[in-house]
């Protein structure tokens, strides 16, 4: 019976616009989450393991200037890491859906240009992600460093 309750419950918040508006953030933003996770399983852990900052090079973020010059360092390239990698993870989604909907109306030769531009799309992106991953491993690396 309380779960009668609560499936009226979960219809009633629904039918309000607010209530929409509310599970649609929600949702994305557990997708944009697991995303993050994705994204460092496949180029932080796998494709760029060998670039990674020591972990007691962190201790040096006690100075302010170094804190300051890290802080620039992942505002102007883990941040280019972290949108490539993320569209890295979604394109191919983004493919798929597309070729769903518009398999019935393809040619082989349409079909064979947009697998073409999607593997070229898709090799330049997560070339992008992990080329951004070793700049900021370089860049951050050395900043801790004191180079």
């Amino acid at each position: 019976m309380e779960l009668h309750y609560l499936t009226q419950s979960v219809k009633l918040f629904l039918r309000q616009p607010l209530g929409w508006f509310l599970v649609v953030l929600l949702m994305s933003l557990t997708i944009g989450l697991l995303l993050t996770q994705v994204r460092w399983l496949i180029f932080e852990r796998g494709f760029c393991r060998r670039q990674r900052l020591p972990a007691d090079s962190m201790a040096n973020l006690r100075f302010p200037a170094k804190f300051v010059a890290f802080r620039a360092a992942v505002d102007e390239t883990y941040r280019y890491h972290q949108f490539f990698g993320g569209m890295a993870i979604v394109i191919p989604f983004a493919y798929i859906g597309w070729l769903r909907e518009a398999w019935p109306g393809l040619t082989r030769f349409s079909l064979s240009l947009t697998l073409v531009l999607f593997l070229l799309i898709e090799g330049l992106t997560a070339y992008g992600a992990a080329y951004a991953y070793r700049n900021f491993t370089a860049w951050a690396g050395s900043i801790l460093r004191g180079d």
